[in-house]
């Protein structure tokens, strides 16, 4: 993903760094951007350090915009448990998906099936996702020393009316 970002019109003009928020340099940075839903796959505490991690290493003003699913919305109850077939390079593979509903932490069990059929071996691949709400994402930011600037449906910055699937968080390092 970083080569294909630093193949874009004006990326020379942005340092890209490989790597998580452990090893970034303090004050150095004056926006993070998490997406896919990143923020999800990182339990707790991992996710309190990490947000005092980009709290340390943005400068003063400095923004974090990351999406997290909306738990009100229930996306894993439409994850599909269906079964698909597509055509790879490595033949025929049937895949389908599995979710546990969330436990009292809010964490998804989401599994993914992969059935080679040349071969006839599975593939299991598990992960675990965290869904957290407005309230509990809001208030893990302001304990990490950000001020929450809004919060939106869609990264088009339609307001959050606790309806769409995903939450939008802008938040920033404060000032002075």
């Amino acid at each position: 993903m970083l080569e294909y970002a630093r193949s874009r019109p004006g990326a020379s003009k942005i340092r890209w760094i490989l790597g998580d928020s452990r090893n970034a340099p303090d004050h150095g940075f004056d926006l993070v951007v998490m997406t896919g839903n990143v923020a999800q796959h990182i339990p707790s505490p991992q996710w309190e350090k990490t947000l005092n991690d980009l709290h340390r290493i943005m400068r003063s003003g400095g923004m974090l915009a990351f999406e997290s699913r909306n738990p009100a919305c229930r996306a894993w109850e439409s994850w599909t448990t269906s079964t698909t077939t597509r055509s790879t390079r490595h033949g025929l593979i049937s895949e389908w998906s599995e979710a546990v509903a969330p436990d009292n932490n809010g964490q998804v069990l989401h599994r993914t099936n992969y059935h080679f059929m040349d071969s006839g071996e599975t593939v299991v691949q598990e992960s675990i996702l965290t869904f957290r709400d407005k309230k509990t994402l809001g208030y893990q930011l302001q304990n990490a020393g950000f001020e929450i600037h809004a919060v939106w449906g869609d990264w088009c910055r339609t307001p959050f009316d606790g309806t769409q699937p995903i939450m939008v968080f802008e938040a920033a390092v404060p000032t002075g």
